[in-house]
């Protein structure tokens, strides 16, 4: 047999495998070219082909945006221009009235406030005893049952201001609209205005703060501060028709008959005094919670310049 024969009998009984890929459209065309369950791309034939590269598909895939396009118009502006006027913001509704001793809704007292469950506590709130001016006024919220309004207060370095100015005598008006220590007291028509409306007691003090001024203090009927007393006995540890309570550095009024002087007639300051005999380093007028002739007597804390003269109504 000759070689020839056996060569062309070989290429008769061999044929060409076909390999998915090879040929143009091979890996697009839905077709198993190569017979082997497999189709385009997921045949390894396809395997790194153009038709299925990632990055392609991907590319020849759209895709929904991420976000508007830069260059599309936003139809709602977020703001106002700067050029164009804006309404003001409007104030919120009132839920109910204002509150009583507010800008808004001053009482007529202090006590007013406290009555009507106003109360803060110690501080300064509107008040109109007069009704046709309202003005803040500080209010002691906490001594005595509080509602305390304050009518007068100064330093002892500036008695000469308050000197022979009886409470409900001459008009003495000092710093009227700004509560202060230092030297203050209303109008006359609002002192008179607030004993109109009912007030019924006095109380003066040598601080600001009645818990610093435990030895020297003083309750009573304003009748003390409305009618002329020159001298006068108050029985303030008998039968006491002024319901006088207090202290004089450190002694009680029910030990002894204090002596008022409250004269208007005379510009007496109100103040005590008594038999100074009975008092240890008594000088020789008690010229207390106030200061009329007598020296001064630092003993007295009204007198020294740890405290203040004090007085209130209520």
């Amino acid at each position: 047999m000759s070689w020839s024969f056996i060569w062309i009998f070989l290429l008769s009984c061999t044929t060409t495998k076909r390999v998915e890929g090879t040929e143009p459209g091979d890996c697009t065309d839905d077709a198993d070219n190569d017979a082997d369950g497999l189709f385009d791309c997921d045949d390894d034939g396809c395997f790194g082909s153009t038709a299925c590269s990632t990055d392609t598909a991907s590319e020849n895939e759209p895709t929904e945006p991420t976000s508007e396009p830069e260059s599309e118009p936003v139809n709602e502006p977020v703001s106002e221009p700067e050029n164009e006027p804006t309404e003001p913001a409007s104030e919120p509704e009132p839920s109910g009235p204002a509150i009583v001793g507010s800008q808004n809704n001053p009482a007529i007292s202090c006590l007013e406030i406290l009555e009507e469950g106003s109360s803060t506590g110690d501080g300064l709130y509107w008040i109109n005893p007069t009704e046709s001016r309202p003005f803040e006024a500080y209010c002691d919220m906490t001594t005595g049952q509080g509602g305390w309004t304050m009518i007068m207060a100064y330093d002892i370095v500036n008695k000469d201001a308050h000197w022979r100015k009886p409470i409900f005598g001459e008009g003495n008006p000092r710093s009227s609209d700004t509560p202060n220590w230092s030297d203050y007291r209303l109008e006359q028509d609002d002192i008179q205005a607030l004993y109109a409306i009912g007030s019924a007691r006095i109380h003066a003090r040598c601080h600001r703060e009645y818990l610093s001024s435990t030895d020297d203090y003083f309750f009573g009927n304003i009748s003390l501060v409305i009618e002329d007393f020159e001298d006068y006995e108050t029985d303030s540890n008998t039968n006491n028709p002024y319901q006088i309570a207090g202290k004089i550095r450190g002694n009680r009024f029910s030990d002894s008959n204090w002596v008022w002087s409250n004269a208007g007639a005379e510009n007496r300051s109100p103040h005590f005094s008594g038999d100074l005999s009975q008092f240890s380093q008594a000088s020789d007028s008690e010229d207390n919670f106030n200061w009329h002739d007598g020296d001064m007597n630092n003993q007295h804390l009204c007198h020294t310049s740890l405290g203040e003269v004090v007085w209130m109504v209520k």
